[in-house]
């Protein structure tokens, strides 16, 4: 996201890092400084803000309800009087609210702020540097590349899978137009679309497009959890490719072959990092290698590569592993677990936006993560039984 924090207004920025340390109440000079700077906009940016809010009340809720128990994210639901405003102004004027019973009027207040700080924030990111840019970036390095590495069209192939009840269910083994014999409550078998590589192979490719709350939450995980010289605007996974192979050796092939292409593109490629693939001087081979090494959130168990390719100024994530390990983060019911995976990301940011003080959720309490995380595995369970049945 070059450039993005240099044109970043500072006050929103101020305010929406404070996010980070607050104990669920604004002080006075954080809501005087919120409500002057709605208050210097014009009407046609106001609307553009009461848009925005309007999303986030919906996808907040919607994200929350991913990482806590029904009867949990029940209480964590908006106040009603939060619920039934809908203009940004007197969302902030929330922040301001008195005269009614204290823990109510707490409430009220807290929802007011964080809901006004969120969407600034949310807008004036999107302002900055929209989701269309990335979006339109990716689809044109998309067009320049694929002729290049993929054969034309795309075809359903039949793909088998073999889990292992002792490893969690892991992908042990993955057929490609063959089918797998054996145990039939360990062997299934789906249909997925896949293109074709220039040697003929067979590779199911994905693109992602994070939505702007999403991309919200994520820089507020990033200014929770600083890294040494990274700016928490600066996202590299706004959008994504994935590229999924049947073998390794396929995949050691697109990493050879995918940044020459890149280059005469006249567009930038990072180095290939990850723990999929041996590098020299590091130890690739260990059970405590993750593929993004400062993740402490990802599963050594998840092995994949990744490259940065930066188009027309635009980073873009591209990400290579095997059929294995992608469905392995699928179906398998240990820390690989894609869910998983999220739900432990998502720890710090419920705690800054559902603070203790407020809503009396303690989202530390081990038992708390233990019963989520027994949850999802069993919810894993019950797909896998899903797929025996078909």
């Amino acid at each position: 996201m070059s450039g993005t924090s240099e044109r970043f207004d500072p006050v929103v920025w101020g305010l929406f890092q404070s996010l980070s340390t607050w104990d669920g109440m604004p002080t006075p000079g954080a809501v005087a400084a919120l409500r002057e700077k709605i208050r210097l906009n014009s009407d046609e940016r106001i609307a553009f803000f009461n848009k925005h809010l309007a999303d986030l009340k919906k996808d907040l809720p919607a994200w929350t309800s991913k990482f806590v128990p029904d009867d949990i994210a029940f209480g964590l639901g908006f106040i009603n009087e939060v619920k039934l405003t809908r203009a940004i102004r007197d969302m902030a004027a929330l922040a301001d609210h008195r005269g009614g019973e204290a823990a109510v009027e707490d409430r009220i207040r807290s929802e007011g702020f964080k809901l006004s700080i969120l969407t600034l924030f949310k807008a004036m990111l999107e302002a900055s540097i929209s989701q269309d840019a990335f979006n339109d970036a990716l689809h044109d390095l998309m067009n320049a590349i694929e002729p290049k590495v993929f054969g034309i069209g795309s075809r359903e192939v039949p793909i088998s899978m073999r889990h292992d009840p002792e490893r969690q269910y892991r992908v042990v083994e993955v057929g490609v137009d063959r089918p797998l014999r054996g145990n039939p409550e360990q062997v299934f078998a789906q249909r997925v679309l896949c293109r074709t590589n220039i040697d003929g192979r067979p590779c199911i490719c994905q693109v992602d497009e994070k939505e702007p709350t999403e991309i919200t939450l994520k820089v507020l995980s990033k200014v929770l959890r600083p890294k040494p010289g990274e700016h928490p605007l600066d996202i590299v996974d706004r959008v994504r490719v994935r590229f999924i192979f049947e073998t390794l050796a396929d995949v050691k092939r697109m990493i050879q072959t995918l940044p020459p292409i890149i280059h005469k593109l006249g567009a930038q490629c990072s180095e290939s990092e990850g723990n999929l693939l041996p590098k020299p001087g590091k130890d690739t081979s260990g059970t405590l290698q993750r593929m993004d090494a400062e993740n402490e959130r990802s599963s050594p168990l998840y092995r994949a590569e990744k490259l940065i390719v930066t188009w027309e100024g635009i980073p873009i994530e591209f990400q290579l592993t095997t059929m294995e390990h992608f469905f392995s983060a699928r179906y398998a019911v240990d820390e690989s677990h894609h869910a998983i995976y999220k739900f432990k990301g998502s720890i710090p940011l419920l705690k800054a936006i559902y603070p203790f003080r407020i809503y009396r959720t303690d989202f530390d309490d081990p038992e708390f993560q233990e019963i989520q995380k027994r949850a999802m595995r069993e919810t894993a369970k019950i797909q896998m039984k899903a797929r025996r049945q078909r």
